[in-house]
């Protein structure tokens, strides 16, 4: 080894520092593979020996064999350590500095110039561009060591930087978004961590830091960590972690008991539980009857909306006439007598929804109310031809427009306009957007769905609010069509998954829903095999049959009914004789 070594020290000084790095590697690898070979050689002696000394003494094979296993050990190949790169963030100078320390700094069989070349590897944006034009030698590793000890490893700017981490996190206004809540915690517990690493004690800075964190987190969170801690004492840090960390925990364990919220359906839409257990948990968590918010009552809730089957002052999915319909058709089923044979199946009914939005079209002399569809696998946007000329819009110039069909191999050639439009947002002035569209006959003559009204409703809950305007303003037809070349500078960040096939995205001009719904909805078939029962009423024929067989015998006065049962058919008059028909 010592040999190899002193070659390499020759061979660097004729290497370029382009290849610098590639040939320290290709070192390394080689001398792995020595100790690699060094290792199976030392096993098979090691058997050899054994072999040999099977005859002596138990405690002597017992040391052999423990031996042997410990230089077996030794010769494992381990994965290689991955180090993540630093970009030049304060608040990651810790992290990375005590892993390049462990691994290559503090090293003693590598030399200084192969530890730079790691370093340079290990570092990228600003922490690479410090000590850019340094050549790889002892001397400048250690100057590049200090140069990023003093631009990134101050203790008052790490300090400063994990501060600011704590102020910038994310807040946290639903009580029952966990995820939220554990990403609040988990933040919160790395910059403690770092701080506590820094000989920074949570005592001075607790009394801060504390309602600083209790304003990123609900007022129920903030009310039930103020029932929680001690009173008449001094905000403490771990005292709040504490409170966070066991608040997680009891809400990610009810999430896995509760089996109702494995379902892929809304709470509005749940039919696991009935109406009675419905009523029971919203009276439980103190929530509305009719928009399921909190600290208010039906009675004095805003939602103008009520239940669409009995009008009452409650929300359609804990209405007593849902349960009452479906009592009464269970036990009308069960009293009918007609022999029917019945075949069920069931249909998944998908309604694929496109993303569409409502939004406010001004041109030169007038403005409308338009419906767009947007769509990303369109180049180019366009307009409809009679919206474009009712609106009067600024003509820009021509350009060939090739249209491709679904299913067709060749395309349709068309010369259309250029015009220049602006779109506003219906509510928001501040939020809109003028660009360029191409003028066409038509953009689709499909049906485009739209999400229905009930899910708007019960998305709404959610903070997912849509812009409606009313059928008399807005065209049912699609009048804009906004492609990719303007697709994403009106869309947000914003997107909340809704299930496992639809997504809500936040647009310049509101929500748009684009996904699948899918209602499992029953097609009964029904084969009837009637059996009807006609029941004649034989007394009168038999009592008639009876008379006949005794006349004479038996003498009754039905004679003189019968007389004035006939002259009861007749009417006389003046005039003339009328005979009731």
């Amino acid at each position: 080894m010592s040999e190899l070594r002193s070659l390499e020290e020759k061979i660097e000084n004729h290497v370029p520092e382009s290849k610098f790095e590639n040939v320290i590697t290709s070192s390394q690898e080689y001398q792995e593979k020595i100790v690699s070979v060094q290792g199976k050689i030392q096993r098979l002696l090691n058997r050899k020996l054994n072999c040999e000394r099977r005859s002596e003494a138990d405690n002597n094979e017992i040391k052999e064999t423990v031996i042997v296993k410990s230089s077996e050990n030794r010769m494992m190949n381990l994965p290689r350590l991955q180090i993540e790169t630093f970009y030049g963030d304060s608040c990651k100078w810790l992290d990375f500095w005590n892993q390049f320390e462990i691994t290559i700094h503090g090293n003693d069989d590598m030399r200084k110039t192969e530890k730079f070349a790691y370093l340079k590897s290990l570092l990228g944006g600003n922490a690479l561009s410090s000590i850019s034009g340094f050549a790889i030698s002892d001397q400048n590793y250690d100057s590049s060591i200090e140069i990023l000890k003093e631009r990134f490893g101050r203790t008052h700017i790490v300090i400063s930087s994990h501060m600011n981490k704590l102020l910038a996190i994310e807040p946290i206004r639903n009580i029952s978004y966990l995820k939220g809540l554990l990403k609040l915690y988990d933040e919160c517990e790395i910059q403690i961590r770092s701080l506590n690493s820094l000989n920074v004690t949570s005592g001075s800075y607790g009394n801060l830091l504390c309602p600083i964190i209790l304003q990123k987190i609900s007022e129920e969170l903030n009310l039930e960590f103020n029932r929680y801690r001690k009173t008449d004492t001094e905000f403490q840090i771990e005292e709040l972690m504490d409170f966070l960390k066991r608040e997680a925990n009891c809400r990610e364990a009810a999430n896995l008991v509760n089996k109702n919220n494995q379902h892929d359906h809304l709470k509005y839409n749940c039919n696991s539980v009935n109406c009675i257990q419905k009523r029971e948990f919203l009276r439980k968590t103190g929530r509305c009857y009719l928009c399921f918010g909190q600290k208010h009552r039906s009675t004095d809730c805003n939602s103008k909306s009520n239940c669409v089957k009995c009008r009452g002052k409650h929300h359609e999915s804990i209405c007593f006439q849902r349960d009452l319909n479906s009592e009464k058709r269970e036990e009308k089923e069960q009293n009918e007598t007609i022999s029917v044979s019945q075949n069920n199946s069931s249909r998944k009914e998908s309604s694929v929804i496109l993303q569409t939005v409502n939004a406010l079209a001004i041109g030169r002399e007038k403005k409308c109310f338009v419906k767009c569809l947007l769509d990303a696998r369109s180049q180019i946007s366009a307009i409809r031809e009679d919206l474009s000329i009712s609106l009067n819009l600024r003509v820009k110039g021509e350009r060939e427009l090739n249209i491709y069909t679904f299913g067709e191999k060749n395309c349709k050639r068309n010369k259309c306009k250029i015009i220049e439009l602006t779109l506003r947002n219906i509510n928001n002035p501040e939020k809109k957007i003028t660009f360029e569209l191409m003028e066409v006959p038509t953009i689709t003559t499909a049906e485009i769905r739209v999400p229905e009204k009930i899910i708007k409703q019960q998305l709404g809950h959610q903070g997912i609010c849509f812009i409606e305007c009313s059928v008399e303003k807005c065209e049912p037809e699609i009048g804009i069509l906004i492609g990719a070349d303007v697709l994403w500078s009106i869309t947000s960040s914003e997107i909340k998954r809704i299930n496992k096939s639809c997504v809500a995205i936040e647009t310049a001009f509101g929500w748009c829903l684009p996904g699948t719904f899918r209602n499992e909805e029953p097609l009964t078939c029904v084969f009837m095999n009637v059996t009807l029962q006609l029941t004649v009423d034989l007394d009168k024929s038999v009592k008639s049959f009876w008379e006949q067989e005794s006349i004479g015998m038996n003498e009754t006065n039905d004679s003189s009914s019968e007389s004035e049962k006939a002259l009861q058919i007749f009417d006389y008059t003046d005039a003339a004789l009328l005979i009731l028909l």
